[in-house]
């Protein structure tokens, strides 16, 4: 109800910011458990597993939100999003179950549509494995089938190119660019878009025969 209401209500997110929904997202994505450490040591493993799949559903729907929310007020959400905030979801990537890694990835990609060109530096630090886990999971999604997640990607890698060619024209820093295009090499990205236009091409070729 809460994602469904705040990616058509401008009005209704903004109260729902107000009411603290942002920080409250961001701890049920950052749960692992809802056990305290004391407590689990009183619980079964067969509970305590039931317990982090309650948390899985909890991150998946908050993720949900934050990216349809960021969509409708981005203005107002961006601040609240701390730059360790995003560098943890990209640290639960890789291992996350697929229902959560499709979240993830929406997340991300939202998140680099409306980031400005400073926040989006910050995440893509040269120093970390960020930007690599990025584009690894930009590339997954876009074989994932799902038409919706796979527009969102690609949407958020044009915004990037975007990004850093006009910091490039600005400052004649190309290592960004570079970066960019090196990390789209690397993970195979040119290769499966070019599999989806075959695709395309394909189906519209059997729709008009």
């Amino acid at each position: 109800l809460i994602g469904n209401t705040v990616s058509t209500q401008q009005q209704a997110s903004s109260l729902l910011i107000e009411d603290g929904l942002i920080q409250m997202m961001m701890t049920l994505i950052q749960l692992k458990n809802c056990f305290c450490s004391e407590c689990t040591q009183s619980h079964s493993s067969e509970e305590i597993e039931l317990e982090e799949k309650n948390c899985q559903s909890f991150m998946s729907a908050a993720l949900w939100i934050l990216s349809n929310m960021m969509t409708i007020v981005p203005e107002i959400l961006i601040p609240l999003i701390p730059t360790n905030f995003i560098q943890f979801i990209l640290s639960q990537a890789n291992d996350a179950p697929v229902g959560i890694k499709r979240e993830i990835a929406v997340f991300l990609a939202t998140c680099v549509l409306f980031f400005t060109y400073e926040r989006v530096s910050e995440v893509f630090d040269a120093n970390s494995d960020n930007g690599s886990v990025f584009f690894e999971l930009m590339d997954e999604m876009i074989s994932s089938g799902r038409n919706d997640i796979i527009t969102r990607c690609i949407d958020a890698l044009i915004n990037l190119a975007l990004l850093f060619s006009n910091e490039n024209s600005s400052s004649q820093d190309t290592s960004h660019i570079s970066y960019l295009l090196t990390m789209i090499d690397q993970n195979g990205i040119m290769n499966d878009l070019e599999v989806l236009m075959v695709e395309g091409d394909s189906i519209a070729k059997r729709a008009t025969a």
